[in-house]
């Protein structure tokens, strides 16, 4: 039988969702003129919402796939994903519909019949089709939980590496098919993060591999950034280079043990914003939208930029405290046989000696 192991916090995690949040933002923002145009016609943005994707599978094998796999451990795992990401998503989709009944300028064109579509979470509309998918990739991971129940014990984590190898090969085969918002054209990144946590159960307790990802992990975020623009042409969500560079990047955050990771991606600052990165992500248009269409603000870029980043942060705040704490507070399972579940940030603190909490990702 599966037994739950501890987790440990990793802020440098948490940091990196910060960068995946921003790096999207910033995408948008060169887009509207607040930042250089060169930005835009790389594939920044999508390469932040690799970043997320993986990030996700990664923290949910980490959370999840090694506990008991039970109708009650599924269905606490489904309501703690439900209230990380639906509540602040569905107050973002209600506002976004009333919004633009009464201003077709806002950028979330969504109607009635649209509004519906996202909140039964198979709508496809700017930025927040990527919540759809999210959503699929949960249903997706319960199937490997209960395949990684069901191996021989002392072969799980070989098999479950093999099933996330082969499913990638397979989709890479079948061209990643599907729409917009079909968990075949973005499941490999998923499916890499769920790699990347089976890779770092092997080398948490090395610390020179930690010290090496550590120093590494600037220069592969600096090489992320220069393969989106060398792939700016092409669909970057099916690049395999780009695909094992997102997902190296990710296991180096989760790894290192060193100035950048500790210090950097690890400081208070950037935990901050990996905790409101949510409403970074979902609020940067709707910011950029009252500024620039609704007050009609004229000022030059480098101003624009700064008034809506605050305005950006200040919004996600308080999002992340009277919307997503207070949601997940009363969404999330209840403190049962000595462990206390939450589905924020902080996922699971276990009540044995020696257990921390581990940062939970966007997906």
């Amino acid at each position: 039988m599966l037994t739950a192991r501890p987790t440990q916090f990793i802020p440098a995690l948490n940091g990196l969702r910060a960068i995946a949040a921003l790096t999207v933002f910033a995408f948008h923002a060169s887009q509207n003129g607040l930042l250089p145009e060169g930005l835009a016609r790389s594939n920044s943005g999508p390469l932040g919402v690799m970043l997320f994707f993986c990030l996700s599978g990664l923290l949910m094998a980490e959370l999840y796939i090694r506990q008991d796999v039970s109708v009650g451990s599924v269905w606490n795992f489904v309501r703690a994903r439900f209230a990380r990401i639906f509540p602040l998503f569905s107050v973002i989709v209600v506002g976004s519909a009333l919004i633009y009944h009464f201003d077709t300028r806002f950028p979330f064109q969504l109607d009635a019949t649209g509004a519906a579509k996202h909140l039964l979470l198979f709508g496809d509309g700017l930025t927040m089709w990527s919540i759809s998918v999210e959503f699929q990739f949960y249903a997706l991971f319960i199937a490997l939980w209960v395949l990684y129940a069901a191996l021989p014990e002392r072969h799980r984590n070989i098999g479950l590496a093999l099933i996330c190898i082969g499913l990638v090969f397979a989709l890479r085969v079948a061209g990643y098919p599907g729409g917009k918002i079909a968990i075949t054209h973005y499941g490999q990144c998923f499916l890499v993060g769920v790699l990347a946590a089976i890779i770092l159960w092997h080398t948490q307790t090395a610390a020179a591999i930690g010290r090496t990802a550590s120093l590494v992990l600037p220069f592969l975020l600096a090489l992320g950034v220069l393969l989106s623009v060398i792939l700016a042409p092409t669909d970057c969500y099916r690049a395999l280079p780009l695909l094992i560079l997102t997902g190296t990047i990710v296991l180096a955050s989760g790894a290192g043990m060193g100035f950048f990771a500790g210090r950097v991606l690890g400081s208070k600052l950037m935990v901050y914003l990996g905790e409101v990165s949510f409403g970074i992500y979902l609020l940067h248009r709707p910011v950029m939208y009252f500024w620039q269409e609704l007050i009609g603000l004229r000022l030059n870029g480098t101003a624009m930029f700064l008034i809506i980043t605050a305005t950006l942060l200040a919004a996600s705040h308080l999002a992340y405290r009277w919307i997503e704490q207070p949601a997940r507070r009363a969404l999330s399972p209840s403190s049962r046989g000595g462990r206390r579940w939450y589905s924020g940030d902080v996922v699971m603190v276990q009540a044995s000696r020696g257990a921390s909490a581990l940062a939970s990702g966007q997906g």
